[in-house]
């Protein structure tokens, strides 16, 4: 396969891409428990490091012989680059780790970035960019815009991979009433890490949209904007009008009437009229999604089908937390989309409750990330935009001349 010219054709790129994953792709079915994880910081981005350096080296040595020419290759990069893609695929449909289908832990690709062929083509993606960066020193010589972007990506890959094992993704349960908790459970079900601080919930905060209605014929479905709702109110639905007679923001349903209720948890309630397009009332009644505090009410509506209110979906759910550091206690306020960092490299983030209990829910759960090779990532990645800006404007002032 390898000829004596200084580079490699797409087949022979595709050839020993498709030997080597393919390889790791038999042991890891052999022995689907197997994990690449390397050692926790420093060490893990050294034994990353060294295969790069050990094939920048013998690039500088040898830059002509044609395996290594193949090695630094655009097409054995392209091919790696479709490899990790293919591989990655899983990962983008089904869940991994303990959640994963019984059909990918069967064969160990439950979880795919840590599996021995995504390994593999992590790994000839490395050695390609440090053999294409050492023979381009040495038959051509410094180019930044080109050593800093492939530089750029390789660190990116080696301190990805390095910092695998100290990455932790877990999830933090905390209560009302209960002491404070730093116990983070990972994901992988397997390992477990303390935060830096104590967490503690005060109190957990659901605020809901407006209920939306829906109208049920058979296979035929109308559903109601959302929209402010108060007496007076009229929707469509169809060639159904309704309008809205009383509106209780929070009830309880005590022997199938809905009555005022302001406890956390209680749902809205709706008394409305039903009419057709001629203005005849079909039905009158009221309308309950259904909850910790009543039965669901819904209002038949003959001919026109049957009127449901459907539960409210979460417009904003936030923590009330006390963190409890060691220099002292700080209350905090803790939403989707606006994280909080704690020291040793800890954001947390919210993403859940006690979906059953709705707004009555005392339960918070909480994800915490750990990635202390996230500042390494990111120094790559800037490298990799310098690189290509250089690039760009290298090529801008090449068509000025």
């Amino acid at each position: 396969m390898i000829t004596t010219d200084d580079t490699w054709t797409w087949r022979q790129a595709a050839a020993l891409c498709v030997a080597v994953v393919g390889a790791a792709a038999l042991a890891q079915v052999s022995s689907p428990g197997t994990t690449v994880v390397l050692p926790a910081l420093p060490w893990g981005i050294v034994i990353a490091a060294i295969p790069a350096l050990i094939v920048f080296v013998i690039g500088l040595l040898w830059p002509r012989q044609a395996f290594f020419a193949g090695l630094g290759s655009v097409h054995l990069a392209a091919c790696a680059l479709v490899a990790c893609m293919i591989l990655a695929i899983p990962a983008a449909i089904w869940p991994q780790g303990t959640a994963a289908p019984e059909a990918l832990q069967r064969f160990g690709f439950h979880q795919v970035f840590e599996s021995l062929p995504f390994a593999a083509a992590a790994a000839l993606i490395a050695c390609n960019l440090s053999m294409a960066c050492a023979r381009r020193l040495r038959l051509i010589g410094f180019e930044p815009d080109f050593i800093a972007t492939h530089l750029g990506l390789l660190i990116v890959i080696i301190t990805a991979a390095g910092g695998s094992g100290s990455f932790l993704r877990g999830r933090v349960t905390l209560h009302e009433g209960a002491p404070p908790n730093a116990l983070v459970l990972a994901h992988d079900g397997i390992r477990s890490a303390h935060l830096s601080a104590g967490l503690q919930l005060d109190d957990f905060v659901l605020e809901y949209w407006e209920p939306e209605l829906r109208l049920v014929s058979g296979a035929t479905h109308h559903r109601s904007q959302r929209q402010a709702l108060e007496p007076g109110t009229k929707i469509a639905l169809g060639s159904t009008h309704i309008r809205v007679q009383r509106y209780l923001s929070l009830c309880a349903v005590v022997a199938g009437v809905p009555q005022a209720f302001g406890q956390p948890g209680a749902l809205p309630a709706l008394e409305v009229t039903v009419s057709d397009s001629q203005g005849k009332q079909l039905a009158q009644g009221w309308l309950h999604a259904g909850g910790p505090f009543g039965e669901a009410l819904y209002l038949p509506c003959g001919e026109a089908g049957t009127l449901v209110m459907e539960a409210p979906k979460a417009r904003r759910f936030a923590s009330h937390l006390r963190v409890h550091r060691a220099d002292g206690v700080e209350s905090v306020v803790l939403e989707v989309n606006q994280p909080l960092r704690l020291s040793g490299g800890w954001w947390l983030y919210q993403t859940g409750y006690d979906e059953k209990l709705g707004a009555a829910s005392r339960t918070s759960i909480i994800e915490a990330v750990r990635d202390p090779a996230y500042p390494g990532i990111m120094a790559g990645a800037l490298l990799l935009l310098l690189g290509v800006f250089g690039g760009l404007i290298r090529i801008s002032r090449e068509d000025q001349a």
